[in-house]
């Protein structure tokens, strides 16, 4: 019988039940991966030139030294090249829509005295000559003597020895006035980001609405030792010549000051006698901007730091704060240590709360302050607040005057 199947010819190949597959199309798949390199390479650099001008922000809050002129050059030329382009344009437009940067260019730079400063704040006298101290000074003197004052003037009548010396009198503090719903307290709160969880607890949760107008007004890695990125005192200016400007200012900065500062063309290396004397300088301008009879400054002093470096650098910042409000009746300086040390009075992140249950006070870069932390710092606050204002609590009973 024959068969049905036939033998296939000679050289033939045998059939198949289906299609083989395909070579892999690698080349397609290097030119996916390549195509997707390059998209995203360029959406950063469309991305860098549309934010130039954060990019020259942020090189300008770099420490000066080399490294930040060859960043803030390169920054330059990006944001020059973005601005010639018109990239730049719609970051302009969006942040004139949501008033983005509301007021961060200060078009004022003069920095305006308040009344207080002129009649308050006196030169130190020159010691007496005949005293030991005016001996010493004239000992120390290396330039001509002709211009220290004489030893025994012609003039003056000889002192009686056994009478006192009259104390001078101190300088009346003016009264504050009474707060009420009709005219409530006017409140600007402000400096750096580490009160901004402190503005919000005391806008928020501690003041009443009925009794206080409340601005907050703080500007991230801002300080004193770097107004050619932000002048506080100029600003500040602006502040207070507002048709109603604030009559409580509470302030704290120091948490961005560790670094050089710039006096003409003089580079003041941080921490140094020169730089500290510069910001003792700048401190007390910033207080005699606030200098009004009817406004008081509340400076808040920086918060214990984990870092060695910076824990001697603000220790010396809050002696200086504390040392130029001692001299300025309308100016307090706010302690804050007690809040953020351990039992052996060293810092730590977790600490107890006042009413003694341990909680994270300070987050992990060892200093800015937990919104647990802000709390109390809130609370401190208010009470000098009330202090002075006893008038814009809703129970006149907390005033610490009581």
């Amino acid at each position: 019988m024959k068969t049905l199947l036939r033998e296939p010819k000679h050289g033939s190949e045998p059939p198949t039940a289906r299609r083989a597959a395909p070579d892999p199309q690698t080349s397609t798949y290097r030119f996916d991966a390549f195509r997707t390199f390059l998209g995203t390479t360029f959406f950063l650099v469309l991305t860098t030139f549309l934010t130039s001008a954060n990019l020259v922000g942020i090189a300008e809050r770099m420490e000066f030294g080399p490294e930040r002129d060859r960043w803030l050059n390169a920054a330059l030329v990006i944001d020059e090249a973005s601005h010639t382009l018109y990239l730049d344009r719609p970051g302009d437009w969006l942040r004139a829509v949501v008033d983005y940067d509301n007021d961060v260019d200060v078009p004022d730079d003069n920095v305006i005295l308040g009344d207080l400063a002129l009649t308050e704040i006196v030169a130190v006298p020159a010691p007496d000559p005949v005293s030991d101290e005016g001996s010493a000074a004239i000992a120390e003197h290396d330039g001509d003597r002709t211009d220290l004052p004489s030893a025994e003037p012609e003039s003056d009548p000889v002192p009686d020895l056994e009478a006192e010396p009259e104390a001078e009198p101190e300088p009346e503090i003016p009264v504050l006035r009474d707060v009420s719903e009709e005219d409530p307290l006017r409140i600007w709160l402000g400096g750096d980001s580490l009160g901004q969880f402190m503005a919000a607890h005391i806008a928020y949760r501690i003041a009443p609405p009925d009794r206080t107008a409340i601005d907050i007004d703080y500007r991230i890695s801002t300080g004193l030792a770097r107004p050619d990125y932000f002048d506080w005192p100029a600003h500040m200016s602006t502040v207070i010549s507002d048709q109603e400007p604030p009559e409580a200012i509470v302030y704290m900065v120091g948490g961005n000051d560790d670094q050089a500062m710039r006096l003409q063309s003089t580079r003041l290396e941080v921490a140094t006698p020169e730089w500290l004397e510069e910001y003792r300088r700048r401190v007390g301008v910033m207080m005699d901007v606030t200098a009004y009879a009817d406004t008081r400054l509340i400076w808040v002093l920086l918060p214990p730091m984990a870092e060695e470096r910076r824990e001697n650098i603000s220790n010396q910042i809050n002696e200086i704060i504390t040392s130029q409000a001692s001299q300025r009746s309308w100016v307090s300086a706010i302690d804050l240590d007690d809040l953020f040390v351990n039992d052996q009075g060293a810092y730590d992140q977790f600490v107890d709360d006042p009413q003694g249950e341990q909680q994270l006070a300070r987050q992990a870069d060892g200093v800015h302050i937990t919104e647990a932390g802000s709390r109390w710092v809130a609370d401190r606050l208010w009470d000098e607040i009330v202090n002075l204002w006893p008038s814009v609590s809703d129970d006149p009973g907390l005033s610490l005057n009581e």
